[in-house]
């Protein structure tokens, strides 16, 4: 026997043990079932979303927040990216850490540079001075030395510190990304970082601030860091070059008896100033070289500058960043302007 509801088959009993169901019935019970549905749908729905809200937040509030495209481009924060791959310690180390040959490669190409080349007596003097990659030492600083032994022979020699290749590296992750269009990396950068770091960097401070600024994402942009990579290279170069300053323009830096004077050196450090600017706009290279050396200094001088005028005697054998920023980019405007410097304000 059929029970039959609106000509369509409900239900199919057997014999006639199959009690008749008003059709007003089959309405009733039809309708509690849909309702029954409706809200156990609700339910699972709600705690579908829940579940997703709890890992996003936690996601958001965590420490350890390592997964690209957190945030979008604009104030400081990170522009979206497709891949959730997380940056691990082995590439941020890999980035952060030089090797010797590495250093002395920008030596070379400072050596190697027109504006040595092409004088002779710059690069007679060259000739015979060596280079020393200095894996050792933290500080943020690269130094010019001139001996002469109790034979007479002189020893001319070029010391880069690892802290200084690490502090390059640091500044050009965030100026890169600010070129590439992710602006305010470079203040979230300065907001994070200390006057000490800009003295001595170690591995460990170098991570721990590209970490917190977010800017470890970007080494899984390939533009980004591809541009950081030569930012930070022109940078080494452009320290290096005003070392290479201070050999090729005779310059003697004596300890004891025979310390210079003040003005002699702070005069000695403007000429090897200008030495490094002539090399940076005499080369091809010459716009990574300024981006990353102006970059550098105006880190350095908006971190140290307000300590150092407090102690003025720190600045009476060099001048302080602000002054080498300054002559850095007045002998290159067109680089200047094409960074998005307001040169009329530096005046």
């Amino acid at each position: 026997m059929k029970y039959t509801y609106s000509g369509k088959d409900m239900h199919e009993a057997s014999h006639a043990r199959t009690p008749t169901v008003p059709k007003d019935g089959v309405r009733v019970v039809q309708k509690k079932r849909a309702n029954v549905s409706l809200i156990v749908l609700l339910i699972v729905v709600a705690c579908a979303a829940g579940g997703v809200w709890w890992l996003l937040a936690s996601n958001h509030d965590s420490e350890n927040r390592n997964l690209l495209g957190e945030r979008k481009a604009g104030g400081g924060g990170l522009s979206e990216v497709d891949s959730p791959q997380k940056v691990s310690d082995k590439d941020l180390v890999l980035y952060l850490e030089s090797t010797s040959g590495e250093a002395r490669q920008l030596f070379e190409y400072v050596r190697q540079s027109a504006l040595v080349q092409e004088n002779r007596q710059y690069a007679a003097l060259m000739k015979d001075v060596g280079f020393v990659f200095d894996a050792t030492n933290d500080e943020v600083n690269a130094v010019a030395s001139r001996y002469v032994g109790e034979n007479g022979e002189e020893t001319r020699q070029i010391t880069c510190y690892a802290g200084e290749m690490r502090f390059a590296k640091t500044i050009a992750l965030a100026a890169a990304a600010e070129l590439k269009g992710h602006r305010g990396t470079v203040k979230v950068m300065m907001e994070q970082m200390s006057p000490q770091l800009c003295f001595e960097l170690t591995l460990d401070d170098a991570a721990r601030l590209l970490r917190h600024c977010k800017l470890d994402h970007y080494l899984y942009d390939e533009s980004v860091l591809s541009e950081a990579k030569s930012i930070a290279a022109g940078g080494i170069v452009g320290v290096l070059a005003h070392e290479v300053g201070h050999q090729v323009l005779g310059h003697n830096y004596q300890t004891g008896k025979d310390r210079l004077n003040n003005e002699v050196r702070r005069n000695w450090e403007k000429q090897s100033d200008l030495f490094a600017a002539s090399v940076m706009s005499s080369t091809p290279f010459g716009a990574h070289v300024f981006a990353g050396r102006v970059f550098a200094l105006w880190v350095r001088m908006r971190q140290t500058d307000p300590i150092m005028k407090k102690r003025p005697e720190r600045t009476l054998d060099h001048p302080i960043d602000e002054e080498r920023f300054v002559s850095l980019v007045m002998a290159n405007k067109e680089k200047a302007i094409a960074l998005g410097i307001a040169i009329p304000e530096l005046k």
